[in-house]
């Protein structure tokens, strides 16, 4: 009990420090899955209150249980921002918001929010409500269908998501609905860019969220609990370099955990940043995982890991028709394991400015060269 209670004046202490103004969550929708904790007369010792009504915001707020919403059409919130903005100041539990099937055109910017991941099972979720939880090889395809024998699908469990081909024959089909699947096959009405073969590799979601010309879709600024983000796909026509642009933005982050699983990238300036809109040298120290992604068509780097601080590990992932795959720079640190992708207009990875990368298997292919390094930084292989 006595550790605990430093672990919350701690993560009060630092809760407090960094912002005085607390998540203005509507306490009820959580129930009694929250209760709030504060400081009662200052002397280092965490109490507890029985009640807090939804207008007060001195308090914070702390998990009693693991919590499951839902977010969409029916759901228990309709965007991921309200989610966000009901969250308790204190993971102490799981708290998983699954997005239902669709497509989305919300945002979300964390920076005025505050969740702090206070126990070691402490942490977000966020995931889609369908998914692939591999980055599939097509066994073969034809005008109207993809095809993978190794699959024995359920009739139609597919319907209504999109298919997404990362590597290989058709990244530059983008996202393309599926419209029904039997056991092996996933039929669409048509490709609307060249017809997979063989050689593709592919994912499925059955969530995207389509910001068209919009610069930042989701934005973890300030960001301190262990997140995770599973099988969602993003989509993006705005090509812009400045200010800059991605479908995630984690800037000025400290989450011990930040994993992205599963998740597609289309088009846009960059996939991820780990620096954000004018925020160009704002230091993060964020510890980044990502897993089973693909990004294509970025129009200048699809993963940047940028700045002092970001220690990053990217593994099983795609980068296929950007211009720089993996962009390690400013003295951050990333280890690559089985990446791949091809036809990046300069290199598959690129280490520059006091930055060091570190891989296992294959990486992403580049027209100029697989990967390059300055003088000040460094790439080679190396076990983990």
């Amino acid at each position: 009990m006595k550790k605990i209670a430093i672990v919350l004046f701690l993560s009060l202490s630092l809760l407090f420090t960094s912002n005085s103004n607390l998540n203005a969550q509507t306490i009820h929708s959580f129930g009694n899955m929250v209760k709030s904790v504060y400081d009662a007369n200052n002397d280092g010792v965490v109490d507890e209150a029985e009640t807090l009504s939804s207008s007060d915001t001195s308090r914070a707020t702390i998990t009693t249980q693991n919590i499951s919403k839902t977010v969409g059409s029916d759901g228990d919130y309709s965007t991921i921002q309200d989610a966000f903005n009901d969250l308790p100041n204190l993971i102490a539990h799981t708290v998983t918001f699954t997005i239902k099937k669709g497509t989305y055109t919300d945002t979300l910017d964390t920076t005025s929010l505050k969740a702090i991941t206070t126990t070691p099972n402490g942490r977000i979720i966020v995931q889609a409500e369908k998914y692939l939880d591999e980055i599939g090889t097509a066994t073969g395809a034809d005008a109207t269908y993809l095809e993978d024998t190794t699959k024995s699908w359920t009739i139609n469990e597919w319907q209504g998501c999109w298919v997404f081909i990362v590597d290989g024959t058709g990244t530059d089909n983008g996202m393309v609905e599926i419209t029904s699947n039997d056991a092996t096959k996933l039929y669409v009405s048509s490709w609307p860019g060249t017809q997979p073969d063989n050689t593709s590799r592919f994912m499925i979601s059955g969530v995207k969220y389509d910001y068209g010309n919009i610069y930042t879709g989701w934005k973890f600024k300030y960001w301190q609990s262990k997140t995770v983000i599973k099988g969602i796909f993003f989509n993006s026509s705005n090509n812009n370099s400045y200010p800059i642009v991605a479908h995630l933005v984690i800037p000025e982050s400290t989450s011990p955990d930040f994993q992205v699983l599963h998740c597609g990238f289309w088009k846009g300036n960059r996939a991820f940043t780990t620096v954000g809109v004018n925020d160009n040298f704002s230091p993060s120290s964020v510890a980044l995982r990502v897993e089973y992604c693909g990004a294509v068509g970025q129009s200048l780097r699809s993963y940047e890991i940028r700045m002092n601080g970001v220690i990053a590990h990217i593994g099983y992932s795609a980068v296929s028709d950007s211009v720089y795959g993996i962009y390690v720079t400013e003295g951050s640190h990333v280890k690559m394991k089985d990446c791949f992708g091809s036809n990046n207009t300069l290199y598959g990875v690129e280490v520059n400015n006091r930055s060091a990368g570190q891989y296992q298997g294959t990486i992403p292919s580049g027209n100029s060269a697989n990967s390059h390094a300055d003088n000040s930084s460094w790439f080679g292989f190396g076990y983990y």
